[in-house]
């Protein structure tokens, strides 16, 4: 995989077998350049933290991605 093979990578924290944070820090690690958004069905405080210090474009929760999606779009 390259690095200009996408530009942004959506990915939910809860994934069958290894952690979203887990994958998150492979995805940094493999490919640093590109923007991880943490999708996620758990609170902002409970996780929006650990997944930034990982290195997270941003957060959001299931609830609202919707809506905050569309509009930044």
């Amino acid at each position: 995989m390259k690095n200009n093979d996408f530009d942004v990578v959506v990915l939910d924290i809860s994934l069958t077998g290894i952690s979203g944070l887990e994958v998150l820090r492979i995805i940094k690690t493999k490919w640093g350049k590109i923007n991880v958004l943490r999708l996620s069905m758990h609170p902002l405080e409970q996780y929006a933290i650990w997944a930034l210090k990982l290195g997270a474009s941003g957060y959001l929760t299931k609830d609202t991605a919707f809506e905050e999606l569309i509009r930044v779009c």
